[in-house]
């Protein structure tokens, strides 16, 4: 059974983009899970900038999780 993760906000997402730098800097984390974590991130990224270009041309309202704040308490289990 697949565990149901809750998408990670675009906050939450820099935040991990710059521990990772940090680790990387510090010897904690190896250059190949430096790399695959940043090619996430910009894929990431990359599918975002796609939705809000696609809304954008359609002039449709873009719903994306990641750009949404989330409450504390409110998180879906």
């Amino acid at each position: 059974m697949v565990k149901k993760v809750q998408p990670l906000t675009f906050d939450e997402l820099n935040q991990a983009m710059g521990e990772n730098i940090r680790g990387l800097l510090s010897g904690d984390v190896t250059p190949s899970v430096a790399n695959a974590v940043a090619t996430s991130a910009g894929v990431i990224f990359r599918g975002v900038r796609l939705q809000m270009e696609y809304a954008r041309l359609t002039n449709k309202q873009p719903t994306i999780p990641m750009l949404e704040a989330r409450n504390p308490g409110s998180e879906e289990k």
